[in-house]
């Protein structure tokens, strides 16, 4: 693949090796994923007030928790992560897509209900 750039004036042609292409493919494909965790969320809060609670996974957190959540790069780069690895073994349908991006948002919540709780006895 050829790209073309202006540098110092100048358009310039760059061919990406099959290695950049690659990353830029997953690069894309990741951010393309995060952006489905976040419409997700969106959709479960949908006009809840920052202190209304919303049930995610087997806790409640309230809506103003969810936002942040939604606002942290590392918890969305999580989430999309889980739910790539889930839509290995399903069809590609975006009901299936929010199935996987749910249940990467579930896992994210309960891995932050066990740190607020503490081990279990």
């Amino acid at each position: 693949m050829t790209i073309k750039r202006t540098v110092n004036g100048k358009e310039m042609e760059f061919e990406l090796t099959k290695e950049e292409l690659y990353d830029a493919y997953y690069k894309q494909e990741r951010n393309f994923d995060k952006e489905d965790a976040y419409q997700r969320f969106t959709e479960m809060i949908g006009t809840s007030a920052d202190d209304d609670e919303v049930w995610v996974g087997h806790s409640k957190f309230t809506v103003k928790e969810i936002k942040t959540v939604m606002e942290d790069d590392e918890a969305l780069d999580f989430i999309a992560e889980s739910a790539r690895e889930r839509m290995s073994g399903y069809d590609p349908f975006l009901e299936a897509l929010w199935e996987c991006v749910e249940d990467g948002i579930k896992e994210y919540f309960d891995e932050e209900y066990s740190r607020r709780t503490g081990p279990s006895e």
